[in-house]
């Protein structure tokens, strides 16, 4: 988070490295992997469904 943090506010919008921190960064906490996305909208599902029935 620091060094994503440092890149936002110490580097150009352009600058490559940037785009590789944030791109990075982003896949921490939003995985590309199209398993993991599927089981979070699943589970999120299933919460919704829980609320919902309560």
């Amino acid at each position: 988070m620091r060094i994503e943090n440092a890149a936002h506010h110490h580097t150009g919008k352009a600058a490559s490295h940037q785009k590789i921190i944030k791109a990075e960064f982003l896949e921490c906490f939003c995985p590309a992997d199209p398993s993991w996305r599927n089981a979070v909208i699943e589970h999120g599902l299933a919460v919704i469904k829980r609320v919902i029935s309560h």
